[in-house]
């Protein structure tokens, strides 16, 4: 169910759209499930895009570790579990 003063907010977007509300309302839900699945890297530019955002959404904090530790800390974990963080 759509409160009355919601569904005639929807329905003046819609009408600025020049769509009907069921068409505009089907249109955000297919924007709002698209933006939730994940996005398929196909191509070397679709990689270092996505490397390039997590460079931003990660600005100033450490860098992981290179493999070699990441590798003895594993082996670590497997002989004496998950260690307390």
């Amino acid at each position: 169910m759509i409160e009355e003063a919601e569904r005639e907010e929807f329905r003046e977007h819609a009408r600025r759209e020049g769509r009907s509300l069921s068409e505009w309302l089907r249109e955000a839900g297919r924007q709002r499930v698209a933006a939730t699945r994940p996005r398929r890297l196909e191509s070397r530019e679709d990689l270092e895009g996505f490397f390039a955002a997590m460079d931003r959404l990660h600005a100033g904090e450490p860098r992981e570790e290179d493999w070699p530790t990441q590798k003895e800390r594993i082996g670590r974990s497997r002989v004496r579990g998950l260690p307390d963080v």
